[in-house]
């Protein structure tokens, strides 16, 4: 009873390679002993027979001891390395934990693409507690559902693999990859030609925080002179304050995809939203509507606030690619969002004159933003580089000389990257990763790949 409350299994046990040798051979001398009447045949299989009870019997009860909380980190972005944490509780008063491994798999719900992670722990000690990390990378943006924790071991004798699972499975948001934008990204925005307004926000009579003292100029309102300062310099000095501008934009984010294009351009697309995205809401002042034009058009707002940023990024997650967006869906709902027509920026896989030639219908829509120009139109194949870091395409052209997973081969890249040392290269897998912080080093299987990690 108490096992279906915390969500737990059955103690399974199977014997390992060892195991099997090690049985035939016992099996082999009880036979001898038995028939030659040879005692110390007997004797041997005795032996071996206890020792296979003795493993059975630790490793049984040194899991049920054992409870596992995993701590899942809240933002996870695809590309970028996050660590998942594992308490382990040893309930036991004498009987301490030896060579324990945690695994937990990884699904990608829309693909089915499946992997593992995995960790591990020398040594528990009666009646502790021990957290243990594992650092992973996936390297696709989506829902992912993670199955239930399993703890194993083969401690003492490696004759039985034990294991037990822990909790259920749950769900898992990846964000889209975030790239490094351009030191201007900003001042693009600010532009009466990059897709949105800046506006001034005044702070009663100083409008905006105090930056220095300057001399007086014709025009100055006599309320900013600054009198102390004023007599002892024997000249009018004024107050000086920093203008505060907040940003409010429309984000569009168009998801079409054809024969020409490929889902790289689809995925360069999302990830440049989000970068964007994550930029402007990391100031609270600025104001941000995304919409997304695709099979289900969806619109929210936010000022940047937290909840509208993870429903924002969570939106940007589920965006699939499709051959004829709702284009007038998306665009009813920024106007029922706005209350009137306001600039828009639009980031898509193709040009605008391509736009305006498969959709005429949708085109004309945007007539009321084009007839102002208030419009700017985002093409990722030709125009990424005008927003992105140069330090992200090199980036690039060095991973492609490596063994790990690059986003230009987005179709072949598994879910989960690894991250060895240069001495482990060679032993890379394309299906996992793990790694812990202690010395001793154990060889893994993940999904039929070797892997080697250092237990914590």
């Amino acid at each position: 009873m108490q096992d279906k409350l915390l969500g737990e299994r059955k103690t399974r046990q199977h014997l390992t390679r060892l195991g099997f040798h090690f049985l035939f051979v016992g099996g082999f001398a009880m036979l001898g002993g038995a028939l030659r009447g040879f005692n110390l045949l007997l004797v041997l299989a005795g032996l071996m027979v206890g020792a296979l009870l003795t493993q059975w019997r630790w490793t049984r009860r040194s899991l049920e001891a054992i409870q596992i909380s995993p701590a899942i980190p809240a933002d996870i972005f695809a590309n970028r390395a996050f660590t998942l944490r594992y308490r382990l509780t040893n309930a036991s008063n004498w009987m301490p934990g030896w060579m324990l491994r945690v695994e937990q798999s990884i699904k990608l719900e829309q693909k089915g693409d499946q992997g593992r992670v995995a960790t591990g722990v020398a040594v528990l000690r009666p009646n502790s507690s021990r957290w243990i990390n594992c650092e992973a990378t996936l390297t696709r943006r989506g829902r992912y559902q993670l199955g239930p924790t399993r703890l194993m071991t083969c401690f003492p004798f490696s004759l039985l693999e034990a294991n037990r699972e822990h909790g259920k499975g749950q769900e898992l948001v990846v964000y889209p990859e975030l790239f490094p934008l351009r030191r201007t990204w900003r001042q693009q925005l600010e532009s009466r030609g990059g897709g949105t307004s800046a506006t001034q926000r005044r702070n009663g009579p100083t409008e905006g925080d105090f930056f220095g003292l300057r001399e007086w100029q014709n025009g100055d309102s006599p309320k900013w002179i600054h009198w102390r300062t004023s007599a002892r310099l024997n000249e009018l000095a004024v107050r000086q304050f920093e203008h505060q501008r907040r940003l409010s934009t429309c984000l569009l984010v168009d998801t079409w995809t054809g024969q020409e294009n490929d889902e790289n351009s689809i995925e360069e697309a999302i990830s440049l939203a989000a970068s964007l995205l994550t930029g402007l809401l990391s100031a609270p002042n600025d104001q941000l509507i995304l919409a997304i034009a695709h099979t289900k058009s969806d619109t929210t707002g936010s000022i940047g606030i937290d909840r509208g940023r993870k429903r924002m990024l969570e939106m940007l997650s589920d965006a699939d690619a499709c051959q004829k967006p709702d284009w007038g869906t998306a665009i009813r709902q920024v106007q029922g969002q706005t209350g009137s027509p306001k600039e828009l920026l639009v980031i898509s896989s193709r040009s605008l004159s391509d736009f305006q030639a498969r959709q005429p219908e949708s085109a004309r829509m945007m007539r009321q933003w084009m007839r102002r120009g208030s419009i700017r139109w985002v093409d990722v194949t030709t125009d990424l580089g005008q927003w992105v870091a140069e330090e992200r395409r090199s980036s690039n052209k060095k991973h492609e000389e490596t063994d790990f997973p690059t986003r230009r081969t987005y179709p072949a890249r598994p879910i989960l990257a690894s991250k060895l040392d240069q001495s482990d290269r060679t032993n890379s897998t394309t299906l996992g990763v793990a790694r812990e912080s202690e010395t001793q080093r154990t060889p893994i299987a993940i999904n039929g790949g070797q892997e080697e990690i250092e237990h914590g």
